[in-house]
């Protein structure tokens, strides 16, 4: 969790945002598909973003299946990548949609990720994500689609934002880097 920002426990109140004003809406995401990709194409993916995991959708009807962590994956991918032949087949990320021919992937798939409606008050999902200690939200429509993603580092910033002087004591200065010169 080192790498996650630490958010104070803080009363934020919005003025009358919606999660939908601050969420990254599925156009700007990078999306699995359920049996759609190769473990070389995952290994591409992940070699080429820094994304800490990716939302996964069933490729005919575009509902939500879960979510994949960059960390699991890489995992499942790294012995499977020495084989040609395992490295072409195609990865089913859910256990009951598994082909004869498919790689099961059901175990790096997080079934039951944490959901809201994008119409969900600021305030509630700020207040979510501080005492649930979340790395994200996956937000939903009816009927499973995907509509959007918020991170545990998005709220930071967004909680950041009009405090220019916010980060200040992390960065150096000339007068405490000559501090220790005598």
């Amino acid at each position: 969790m080192s790498s996650y920002p630490y958010l104070p426990p803080s009363d934020f109140r919005d003025r009358g945002e919606t999660a939908a004003s601050v969420m990254t809406s599925t156009d700007k995401l990078v999306i699995l598909y359920n049996n759609q990709s190769t473990p070389s194409e995952l290994d591409a993916l992940l070699n080429d973003s820094t994304y800490s995991g990716f939302p996964v959708l069933d490729g005919g009807s575009g509902k939500l299946l879960g979510y994949a962590s960059r960390y699991k994956l890489r995992q499942a991918i790294d012995p499977l990548l020495s084989s040609p032949a395992e490295s072409s087949r195609v990865c089913a990320f859910v256990r009951s949609s598994v082909l004869s021919d498919s790689l099961d992937f059901s175990s790096v798939t997080d079934k039951a990720p944490m959901q809201m409606r994008k119409e969900m008050p600021l305030h509630v999902v700020v207040t979510t994500f501080q005492r649930l200690n979340l790395r994200y939200i996956l937000f939903t429509s009816n009927g499973g689609f995907l509509n959007g993603l918020l991170t545990r580092r998005d709220i930071a910033r967004f909680l950041n934002e009009g405090f220019e002087q916010a980060n200040a004591l992390s960065q150096p200065t000339e007068t405490h880097t000559e501090w220790g010169r005598f």
